[in-house]
């Protein structure tokens, strides 16, 4: 099956946020997924770019200031909190992966300035 939708689910009262139709078979695409609690309003708490271009996201409920402390396992590309988990990604993931903790001076959604987005999908792209 061929999922096209990329979601964000918070963990916090089961709210998910997702795009679809952007994924497509055997194309590659950079996905960033950018939290910050300080801002207000759904789409600048969080912001699901593809490509470095930041997208329309659907919300189920309201983006909160702040998300569950991480605890536990974490997998890339798996459905499950588990080191065995049932459903897992099924494709290629790479060939970079990164984490910030802070957002850019003057951002006013997400972490990073659409600059820094563009410039980080296109670093090291899959050709």
């Amino acid at each position: 099956q061929n999922d096209t939708t990329v979601n964000f689910i918070t963990g916090i009262s089961g709210i998910t946020c997702g795009v679809a139709g952007v994924l497509a078979l055997n194309t590659p695409v950079c996905v960033g997924f950018e939290f910050n609690g300080s801002l207000t309003g759904d789409a600048n708490r969080l912001v699901i770019s593809i490509n470095g271009v930041a997208q329309t996201v659907g919300f189920s409920g309201s983006v909160p200031a702040t998300v569950s402390a991480a605890t536990g396992n974490m997998m890339i590309g798996g459905f499950q909190n588990t080191d065995t988990p049932g459903q897992v990604f099924d494709g290629k993931i790479g060939p970079n992966v990164y984490a910030f903790n802070a957002a850019m001076a003057g951002v006013t959604s997400g972490l990073l300035t659409p600059a820094a987005r563009l410039a980080l999908a296109n670093f090291e792209r899959p050709t």
